[in-house]
């Protein structure tokens, strides 16, 4: 069963243009027959990007509001699987910690928003596939929440929500137009229901044609760190990856910080801008990826790339700099 969730929603927001002209509808029936995939439905959910305005004025309400059904549906069940009993003590955790869905970074919210029972797509077909189930994106896209992509962003799994909203808002406050800004995010893009729910993640070269592809169409690539000093950003591979491929297309990208980075910043810019550089360490070879196979898909499928990787350290922290200072 779809879900259509209506709370209070920002007059920008509401502004939003629709702009594809296949809408996909948020109802509270299903289709008798699962509609037609053409390449060009697909191609269109592909590029969609989720609203800068939605992601920060919005979902974090829509998002308390689920996580609050589905802690309901969870505790109500009869028989609890080692799944549900994680979930519960996750949210419970972070309820303790005073943050809410704050506190949950955007694996745990995975659960709660992108797929599973009251999830924004349950019940909706995805134009890609005509199955049932779709991507938050496509879910919301006849809000006006979503539409083409104007930005790429690099980011890590790991930030939690509060993290996360802290960086958009400073990088909002850069806009000229704000309510024209859409994400290309895969948290928001991806059919999670496909890739987590149904546990059919996609294998490096498939994920590496789809971020690639992409990021060239999107033409623009926001970096979010955590911090300067030892980030997550700089420790995960699929970061380095998408910072390789924009400097070795000249793909123009900036990074953006939350704001307790900005005290860091100042710190390090007191010994000038070579030790904020020099604060920026990356090193291709210690960092990670959560699957094997992309570790060691990224680092040895042909050697330009590890050379490149492995001297992106300079260059990455000159982009970096620049950005902290902006």
């Amino acid at each position: 069963m779809a879900i259509t969730i209506i709370r209070k929603r920002r007059r920008r927001l509401a502004a939003l243009p629709l702009v594809m002209s296949d809408v996909i509808s948020i109802g509270s029936g299903k289709p008798e027959t699962p509609p037609k995939v053409t390449q060009d439905a697909l191609d269109r959910s592909r590029m969609l990007g989720i609203s800068l305005d939605f992601v920060i004025d919005v979902f974090p309400d829509e998002a308390r509001e689920m996580k609050g059904r589905l802690l309901r549906h969870s505790l109500t069940k009869p028989n609890r699987t080692t799944r549900d009993e994680s979930f519960l003590n996750k949210v419970l955790e972070a309820d303790e910690g005073g943050g809410d869905v704050y506190n949950l970074n955007f694996s745990e919210l995975a659960e709660i928003v992108a797929h599973g029972e009251m999830a924004y797509g349950k019940g909706i077909p995805c134009p890609r596939d005509g199955k049932l189930d779709c991507s938050i994106v496509d879910a919301v896209h006849s809000r006006g929440a979503s539409s083409r992509a104007t930005v790429f962003l690099s980011w890590v799994w790991g930030y939690k929500l509060s993290l996360v909203l802290s960086a958009l808002r400073k990088y909002r406050s850069r806009q000229t137009n704000p309510e024209e800004c859409f994400i290309w995010w895969c948290f928001f893009q991806n059919n999670q229901f496909r890739i987590l729910g149904d546990n059919q993640p996609q294998d490096f070269f498939t994920l590496k044609a789809i971020f690639g592809t992409q990021l060239r169409n999107v033409g623009k690539m926001v970096a979010m760190m955590d911090r300067v000093t030892d980030s997550k950003f700089s420790s995960r591979l699929w970061c380095l990856f998408e910072v390789y491929t924009v400097s070795a297309e000249a793909i123009p990208f900036e990074v953006v910080l939350p704001e307790e980075a900005s005290v860091e910043i100042d710190f390090l810019l007191k010994g000038g801008l070579g030790q904020l550089k020099s604060a920026i360490k990356v090193e291709a070879r210690k960092a990670s990826s959560s699957f094997i196979d992309d570790e060691n898909h990224i680092l040895d499928h042909d050697r330009k790339l590890t050379r490149r990787l492995q001297h992106t350290g300079h260059g990455c922290a000159q982009r970096v700099a620049a950005g902290c200072r902006g």
